[in-house]
């Protein structure tokens, strides 16, 4: 797909691009809304269905092809189950899960089972010599570790950022202690394979939306560099968003 293309297209249909999200296009207000999410190939259309159909029957008239499935359950590699009686939903990212299991499945074998992603007030500092670090190959499967997780982390798994804020300090410069907390992390995902993110929708009085943010730092929590750590999570109607 030609992004440019793509966009002066929507441009042309009335959407408007987010300032702050340039893969997020909107128009209408109220109930004639439509949002569209685009993502490489994929783009996720939200609205009331009549608005929808209209917004298919214009963009056939553009050159891009498309296929269109009815129903929202797979979206970027994530597994998504919605009950829309009781506004629940579900996202887990099985695909992910498998390609970690295939990485470091043989390494795990003998491994016990954790109850947290992380080993309790543990800092990892960076090898300040290079014969304290592993060796080219673990380094590699290191970072390859790190980044799957953090792909969880991004739609699913939230609580393993923590964790991987650690790993994520040394991904250059990783010492023994630091895989072998990479495989704490790896373990405790696969012995919690089917665990997800719940989506529990709760509007606020009179049908209001809700905002609800909370933060928390560590003053100079860092031992490498003594800089601050800090955290923070926002809900939107009760359903995490950031």
């Amino acid at each position: 797909m030609q992004p440019h293309k793509f966009i002066v297209v929507l441009m042309g249909l009335g959407f408007k691009r987010c300032p702050s999200d340039p893969c997020l296009f909107r128009r209408g207000s109220g109930e004639k809304t439509l949002i569209i999410l685009c993502y490489v190939d994929d783009n996720l259309v939200i609205g009331k269905q009549q608005e929808t159909d209209k917004f298919l029957e214009e963009f056939k008239k553009s050159e891009f092809k498309f296929t269109l499935e009815e129903d929202l359950n797979d979206y970027l590699s994530c597994n998504i189950q919605m009950d829309p009686e009781t506004v629940t939903g579900w996202i887990g990212q099985p695909h992910m899960v498998k390609k970690i299991e295939k990485t470091f499945g043989k390494e795990l074998a003998n491994m016990q089972n954790y109850t947290a992603p992380g080993t309790p007030v543990f800092k990892l500092v960076k090898a300040s010599e290079e014969s304290e670090m592993i060796d080219d190959n673990l380094q590699s499967r290191f970072r390859t570790g790190v980044g799957q997780l953090m792909f969880l982390i991004k739609h699913s798994r939230l609580n393993l950022m923590s964790a991987v804020r650690e790993l994520s300090k040394v991904l250059g410069k990783a010492m023994k202690a630091a895989y072998k907390e990479l495989l704490h992390c790896v373990k405790f995902v696969l012995g919690t394979k089917l665990k997800g993110l719940k989506l529990n929708l709760a509007m606020g009085p009179d049908g209001l939306w809700t905002l609800e943010v909370y933060s928390n730092s560590a003053w100079a929590g860092d031992p490498n560099d003594q800089k601050s750590v800090g955290c923070r999570i926002i809900f939107l109607n009760g359903v995490p968003v950031s």
